[in-house]
């Protein structure tokens, strides 16, 4: 026997659910539009073919990118800025380390063209940041663990994927970590994303009426 269950809304309550509808759609529909005329434009480059055009594109611009990283890590900022405070954590990253990072920073932009909002690619850089510095200390303490998640990851061709490789290898292990605050994620994410917009010509910025910044 089955049952139903009636939930009232209000007039107003029902019309502001259908224009955030609309405007998810409206969202949905600009970054199919985008993402169809970067995957044209980089036809038209020679860079889209058999294999991912992105993925050819990350390649053509990683060294750009990563040294762009770098200078920002040598770079001089005031004592009492966030920037300066959180600094450390990334310094602490190994160099080859810091190289694998800026890959899969431009492998999560370059796959989030459906976040028409900055907010949701800088939670997913930051959230990047805080996953591999804490796998980088994993890996310190614990080599045989690390030897599996390794091979785990080979298996992985995405940044999301490798994520979530190491999130499970961890959890099934019993490792785990303090969780990071939003504020900390929040900002490490902000500079990553700002190293990659200055430091490579993959993206530009577009404002549009709902005051949020698009990149694609």
């Amino acid at each position: 026997m089955s049952s139903t269950i009636s939930i009232e809304v209000s007039p107003k309550e029902a019309h502001l659910h259908l224009i955030q509808r609309q405007r998810e759609e409206e969202a949905k529909a600009y970054a199919r539009k985008k993402a169809r005329e970067r995957q044209q434009q980089l036809a038209s480059m020679g860079m889209y073919g058999d294999l991912d055009g992105s993925r050819k594109e990350v390649q053509s611009q990683l060294d750009k990118a990563i040294e762009g990283f770098e200078k920002f890590l040598e770079g001089k900022y005031h004592s009492l800025s966030k920037t300066a405070k959180l600094l450390p954590i990334l310094k602490t990253i190994p160099k080859k380390d810091r190289e694998a990072l800026i890959s899969d920073a431009l492998d999560v932009m370059l796959n989030s063209v459906d976040n028409v909002s900055l907010t949701g690619v800088v939670h997913r850089l930051g959230d990047l940041v805080e996953v591999s510095v804490n796998f980088i200390r994993e890996r310190e303490a614990n080599s045989k663990l690390t030897s599996k998640l390794k091979r785990a990851l080979e298996q992985q061709s995405s940044a999301a994927g490798r994520m979530r490789a190491i999130q499970y290898s961890l959890r099934v292990n019993h490792q785990t970590w303090e969780e990071w605050s939003p504020d900390v994620k929040v900002v490490l994410g902000q500079i990553i994303l700002h190293v990659l917009m200055e430091s490579t010509d993959l993206f530009e910025t577009e404002t549009r009426e709902v005051n949020a910044s698009s990149y694609f």
